[in-house]
């Protein structure tokens, strides 16, 4: 077998906000150029204002994790306060 041809040289790390900025089709369904993406950036601002989340599922604890047996994608439950 040959040698891998995939390796880190020809990966670039971006910051959150550089990706978005390389690629808002991935988040927003317009790439650049495209005249409709300010509306669509400004609608999914002001859903998120009008219309936040109700809470944010906490870290998990260093050397905890989801039992095997839960669904993919489960998460335990959030505790009440």
């Amino acid at each position: 077998m040959t040698g891998n041809p995939y390796d880190t040289a020809g990966i670039t790390l971006l910051e959150f906000d550089a990706g978005v900025r390389a690629r808002p089709g991935m988040y927003f369904r317009y790439g650049q150029g495209d005249p409709r993406l300010p509306t669509a950036v400004l609608s999914a601002v002001a859903g998120h204002v009008l219309h936040p989340v109700a809470a944010v599922a906490p870290a998990p604890r260093p050397g905890t994790s989801v039992p095997s047996s839960a669904p993919r994608g489960s998460c335990p439950p959030l505790p009440r306060h």
